[in-house]
């Protein structure tokens, strides 16, 4: 072999280990800045969601406020929503919710929600409001779907 072609053999081996590095570097990049971006994703989607729904506790609130002044009663555990239906859209308008909401339990003490389930297409929100402590905890679920069953 002469010197010219050892030459071109080592340049050949340096420009695919080059080449080699620069792949890796970019797969290690991908790698690690995808999940961190899905992450914050899901994070920002996640306080929307909270946020919706602390605006639908809030509207529920005031509206059963109204409701107790105009005497009719605002829940109603009949409905699906657990709202009674000449306030449920008002509910919708006044809170800007976009996603459904589901009523579990409700004070008529302090005429507010004690419990409720607000659902996303991808996210569920669930507000507990503690007797105690009167200490409000929201939890934050991903909607997984496994099953739809049609007859």
């Amino acid at each position: 072999m002469s010197a010219a072609e050892t030459t071109k053999k080592q340049f050949r081996k340096y420009m695919i280990q080059r080449i080699a590095l620069y792949i890796l570097v970019i797969v290690l990049i991908v790698g690690i800045l995808y999940p961190v971006g899905w992450y914050m994703m899901r994070k920002g989607e996640a306080r929307l969601a909270v946020r919706e729904a602390k605006n639908l506790e809030l509207a529920m609130h005031l509206l059963a406020v109204e409701a107790y002044g105009l005497g009719t009663d605002f829940y109603d555990s009949k409905t699906e929503s657990g709202v009674s239906r000449q306030f449920e859209d008002e509910v919708r308008k006044y809170s800007g919710a976009k996603g459904d909401f589901i009523v579990t339990r409700w004070s008529e003490e302090k005429n507010r929600p004690e419990a409720f389930s607000y659902m996303t297409d991808r996210l569920v929100v669930r507000y507990f409001l503690d007797r105690e402590t009167t200490q409000a905890q929201w939890t934050v679920d991903y909607r997984l779907p496994l099953l739809e069953w049609k007859e």
